[in-house]
């Protein structure tokens, strides 16, 4: 009976589309996670042609139950569906374009709802969850299936641990801890760095800890429990004094395992150097900031800045002074600069935590005096970092991204 019922719809949503572009949906949640992909309010009306253009979609974490909106979505082929409510998959077999599938943290009890799919590759992550049966998957299918998570399905009392995110961070100048995981380990989890020990919540919530007494430092945090561990290094904010033309090589202290991604400062100059920085001052004096992000085997471990003061000048730059305001979405950066005018044009360029140069925008004339949109790669990741500059401003900003959390 399944079959027929996807047989069906089949063949009336090409009959659907023709009636008219504007569309109505069955679920509020998918729909609130489509609007903030395609970055349009509730008052905009959302067409079929703006469907077609969607090829990777983020709806976790918003307690989805009903799948039949993704049918209207045939060029899907990045799904992350994770931590929603999810019982029936059924949908999901119309999307012919599907490469992979996240279903991890839902209320699966089977997934033999996607025989019917006829994508030629698929992966699909079904951790977390109530499977345990695997035995008729994909019978019946044409479609090259991988799973992962698999072996945490054997039994619903198994021991589960993930730790999404841990890292160091700064946060207006104070060092911090920031960490994210679930567990149902009975065993209590500890957060030690320094002089700071204390409890950790593993609940799969984002939490962020501030660390006090390691100024100056570069110091191990460790999260851990009886058997698990995980570590990052703390290189904690610090202030030097530069002359102009000055050149000075800065030791971050981390372990030769870690390597330095993006690196950048707010007038001089900065190279990297293993796991040393060297700057060299403009040519007048100046007080300056050095930004920098540190990662091991592709994993974020954290975000530090040096402040190079001008020993003549005790008063330091603030490198925001007018309400300047960053956000992201999905591949969608919007940028406000309030002391830009309209048609003053500024130069900026993302990368992302490891270095990698995603876009380059040169003399872009501003058209906005609030807000100013950028479209980033697809495939852009969880934590960027943002440089604008013009004649009259210089930003560097450190944003995540919120289709990913």
């Amino acid at each position: 009976m399944r079959k027929f019922v996807i047989i069906i719809l089949t063949c009336c949503l090409p009959i659907l589309r023709g009636f008219g572009q504007e569309l109505t949906f069955f679920s509020a949640e998918v729909e609130e996670g489509v609007r903030k992909h395609l970055n349009l309010t509730e008052s905009v009306p959302i067409s079929f042609s703006q469907l077609d253009t969607i090829t990777s979609l983020d709806l976790s974490h918003r307690g989805i139950t009903d799948l039949r909106d993704l049918t209207m979505m045939p060029n899907l082929r990045l799904l992350d569906l994770s931590e929603n409510m999810l019982d029936d998959l059924q949908p999901l077999a119309l999307l012919d374009s599907l490469e992979w599938l996240d279903l991890r943290h839902n209320n699966l009890k089977g997934i033999n709802q996607l025989f019917y799919s006829t994508s030629k590759k698929l992966t699909i992550d079904v951790a977390f969850n109530r499977i345990r049966d695997f035995t008729l998957f994909g019978t019946f299918s044409t479609c090259s299936f991988t799973l992962e998570g698999t072996g945490l399905q054997l039994s619903e009392n198994a021991p589960i641990l993930e730790i999404y995110q841990f890292y160091s961070d700064v946060d207006n100048g104070e060092p911090v801890i920031c960490y994210r995981g679930f567990t149902n380990l009975e065993t209590e989890f500890a957060l030690d760095c320094g002089t700071l020990h204390q409890t950790a919540t593993m609940d799969g919530g984002t939490y962020r800890v501030m660390l006090s007494d390691s100024y100056g430092m570069t110091v191990m945090a460790t999260l851990s429990n009886e058997i698990n561990c995980d570590t990052t290094w703390v290189v904690t904010p610090r202030v030097y004094n530069i002359r102009a033309n000055q050149e000075v090589t800065f030791d971050t202290e981390l372990p030769e395992t870690y390597t330095i991604g993006y690196a950048n400062a707010n007038v001089g100059t900065v190279e990297v150097e293993g796991t040393k920085l060297r700057y060299i001052a403009p040519e007048t004096e100046s007080n300056d900031m050095i930004y920098f992000t540190y990662y091991k085997d592709n994993r974020v471990k954290g975000f530090s800045q040096l402040t190079m003061n001008n020993p003549e000048d005790t008063g330091l730059r603030d490198n925001v002074v007018d309400n300047a305001y960053f956000e992201l979405h999905g591949n969608r950066l919007s940028v406000r600069l309030p002391s830009v005018k309209v048609g003053e044009k500024v130069d900026v360029k993302v990368v992302d935590a490891i270095g990698r140069q995603l876009v380059n925008y040169q003399s872009v004339a501003m058209t906005s005096p609030y807000f100013e949109e950028f479209v980033l790669p697809e495939e852009t990741g969880r934590m960027i970092i943002v440089q604008v500059s013009s004649d009259k401003v210089r930003y560097i900003k450190k944003l995540l991204n919120t289709n990913n959390y």
